[in-house]
């Protein structure tokens, strides 16, 4: 048997204001295992923006207030005593309408490991070198970063998050494998980005989900320094559906 406290971590905040705190409560990865449960706290008039779950089933649980849930035109209000169901792959937004913030456990199912064909695509990108059909583009000077930080960077047509951890610059997909949202909104450190949605960390230098709920990987990109600043090697045209 586990017990856990849901006050006793250190919550994520939203980068949108008013938005959600996060905090995970069971983490299993460090055992093999997959189980993810984080409580999410929505103020009172916030929302936690469109996303979905990836290739994991989320069950949510209120334990206070009220929230409505829409899937595309579709809406429900869930509040104490009743559960939803959210499929894998589905989009929702979770809105707080009322004056009282929200609290809800999130119970996340164990994903298909669907890494092959990340893992192909990023086969041969190590640190410095280009593969055929890529570019080097400019991402600007090194001091931009602070130490263990990130930022989104819009280059030639690909949404890039530009991370830097213990002295070393990193380049990925700027989005989340599991929610779909920016990766440069997290926290980095040790080498690893931490999604603030649900807690999906991933290791900049090979794009690997080192923390559930993700399963799968994320692209990452070649990083040379030149006298001019950072450089990141990119396909020639934009990828569409990275996750397809």
């Amino acid at each position: 048997m586990r017990v856990v406290r849901g006050d006793g971590g250190s919550p994520r905040q939203a980068p949108q204001s008013p938005g959600p705190t996060v905090e995970t409560l069971i983490d299993e990865a460090a055992s093999g295992g997959q189980l993810t449960v984080t409580q999410v706290v929505v103020p009172a008039g916030g929302d936690m923006r469109e996303h979905d779950h990836g290739e994991s089933q989320a069950l949510l649980v209120p334990l206070a207030g009220e929230l409505v849930i829409t899937s595309g035109s579709h809406h429900e209000i869930i509040s104490l005593g009743t559960v939803a169901l959210l499929e894998r792959g589905e989009r929702v937004r979770l809105t707080n309408q009322t004056s009282e913030p929200c609290t809800v456990v999130m119970v996340f199912t164990p994903g298909d490991a669907r890494t092959g064909t990340i893992l192909e695509r990023n086969s041969g990108q190590t640190a410095g070198k280009a593969s055929a059909g890529m570019r080097w583009v400019p991402a600007g000077p090194v001091d931009q970063l602070d130490d263990d930080a990130a930022v989104h960077m819009d280059l030639a047509g690909h949404p890039v998050c530009v991370a830097r951890s213990d002295g070393m610059v990193y380049a990925m997909l700027d989005e989340c494998s599991h929610g779909q949202v920016e990766l440069s909104e997290g926290d980095v450190a040790d080498g690893h980005v931490e999604c603030w949605l649900h807690g999906s960390r991933f290791a900049l230098a090979t794009g690997l989900p080192t923390g559930p709920p993700a399963t799968q990987a994320v692209p990452v990109y070649p990083v040379r320094i030149t006298a001019a600043g950072i450089e990141v090697a990119l396909p020639a045209t934009p990828e569409g559906g990275p996750y397809a």
